[in-house]
């Protein structure tokens, strides 16, 4: 009897946790300077992902996948060395299969942190990307999905870490989702992910870390149940991604642009 009202009270606790969210590590005074939009994107206690050295913050979340517990790692893009030293401590710890990153990324742009043109550092990790194309890509797909191998290295352990990487180049604006170009960079992902998922597989990344990255889950999520069971569960997935990350899917625009985007995406299934 004490052993089922212990598991009663655990499922009370954690839908109480869903209904009363918590932003304690959000809002203590000196994670505000890691946040990008301190105003705007929240992030949960619940699912934030911890860093295991100090500081451990970064603007990151985990998202349960149809089948697997935090297959997604839902990450806001570095805006400052700060975040980028601790950005890519956020990589070598979840160790994904792929890094999503659904924005463009120019290389000669210091104002963004993921990739340069030139080896940088972090305080004490160092970061150099190498761009692999495949000589069977068109000129056309090359300029909108570029493919990088990420090469990161902590100084005290002089090991290698690499990543592989692929930039949606052509989505700039979070409200329009380019259909199309969408629909061909989910392919072009999914050619690069092992069939059956594992934790941290995909760290997708935009510049608000919800907006276009709530996006691709939802998408990426429905996508699969469609080919698996030749189904789709629209509100309910986007009801369990927005309980795990804070204000993805929030505007009408990224709604109708989703339910569109899986409508044209179920008639090239059918």
């Amino acid at each position: 009897m004490a052993e089922n009202l212990e598991k009663e009270l655990l499922i009370c606790t954690n839908n109480l946790k869903k209904i009363h969210p918590h932003f304690l590590h959000f809002l203590a005074p000196k994670i505000e300077q890691k946040n990008k939009f301190p105003n705007e994107i929240f992030l949960l206690d619940r699912t934030r992902v911890i860093l295991n050295e100090k500081p451990d913050y970064y603007h990151a979340s985990y998202v349960d996948g149809c089948k697997q517990a935090k297959q997604y790692v839902l990450a806001q893009a570095p805006f400052n060395e700060t975040t980028a030293c601790d950005f890519f401590r956020l990589v070598m710890q979840c160790k994904p299969e792929l890094i999503i990153v659904l924005m463009n990324l120019n290389l000669n742009d210091n104002e963004q942190y993921i990739m340069g043109s030139k080896p940088r550092k972090y305080g004490t990790i160092s970061v150099r990307n190498e761009k692999n194309e495949s000589r069977s890509l068109s000129k056309e797909t090359i300029e909108k999905y570029s493919h990088h191998k990420l090469i990161i290295m902590k100084e005290m352990e002089k090991i290698e870490q690499k990543y592989q990487l692929l930039t949606f180049n052509t989505w700039t604006d979070d409200m329009i989702i380019p259909k199309d170009d969408f629909i061909k960079f989910h392919k072009l992902v999914h050619k690069q992910l092992e069939d059956k998922p594992r934790e941290c597989s995909q760290l997708v990344v935009c510049p608000t870390g919800a907006h276009r990255a709530g996006i691709w889950a939802v998408f990426d999520m429905e996508s699969e149940r469609l080919k698996t069971k030749n189904r789709i569960r629209f509100s309910d997935t986007i009801k369990s991604v927005r309980n795990q990350r804070c204000n993805t899917i929030e505007h009408f625009e990224l709604f109708d642009g989703l339910l569109n985007l899986l409508v044209s995406y179920a008639k090239t299934q059918i």
